[in-house]
């Protein structure tokens, strides 16, 4: 699962830079807990990023060797910020079994399986402009499930949630860890990860807010 060894990397807003050792076993749910850093870490798992040193390997493989199958070991919504606001949930979810190359009627049955598992059925002919924000995360959390991910990687999926939100958001990531998907999440700070129930381990990165 997620492993890397003094990876340093470039944050590009602010021209700082950040280092972080971990390793990630197999169905742990495990929090980065900090600024840009955090999303730039997760980036480099997602096969996006190269780190400016060190290395970082996904499921065995290096990120930077094998970009292309650590893609296909990892779910991130991160991919899919650019996707048109004005489609359905459901379409959204086409799209993205569309840009997996899923046929017409795999991306169909994956979808409705997802929208179902994650309790948005009454939601999913809805434009997802319209989603509240809980709604919004479920609705990326099933975006990144679309190809069935050994390692899921979520950027600051508690961002914008109240409380309760975060914990039903926090409720739904455990279930799918209980199926052996490994889930590397990053938070502005760790309050947040904890409401969500979220902290199973975690590491603080540079530019972690303070607990509220």
């Amino acid at each position: 699962m997620p492993e890397v060894s003094d990876v340093e990397y470039a944050i590009q807003a602010a021209g700082l830079l950040g280092s972080v050792d971990l390793a990630v076993p197999r169905g742990a749910v495990f929090g980065l807990v900090g600024g840009q850093e955090a999303g730039g870490a997760l980036r480099i798992f997602a096969g996006l990023r190269r780190p400016a040193r060190g290395w970082a390997q996904v499921g065995g493989y290096d990120v930077v060797r094998y970009a292309d199958r650590v893609r296909e070991l990892t779910g991130a919504p991160i991919r899919y910020a650019a996707i048109d606001e004005k489609l359905t949930g459901l379409e959204r979810l086409l799209l993205v079994g569309r840009l997996l190359q899923f046929d017409a009627e795999q991306a169909r049955h994956r979808a409705a399986c997802l929208l179902a598992r994650l309790d948005l059925m009454d939601a999913a002919h809805e434009p997802v402009c319209g989603y509240p924000a809980a709604l919004r995360q479920r609705l990326d959390l099933a975006a990144a499930l679309m190809n069935r991910p050994q390692v899921l990687l979520l950027d600051d999926p508690l961002a914008g949630l109240d409380a309760a939100a975060r914990a039903d958001l926090g409720a739904w990531v455990r279930e799918v860890a209980t199926r052996g998907l490994t889930v590397l999440f990053t938070a502005r700070a760790r309050v947040d990860a904890g409401q969500a129930g979220l902290l199973d381990h975690e590491i603080v990165t540079a530019g972690a807010l303070p607990d509220k």
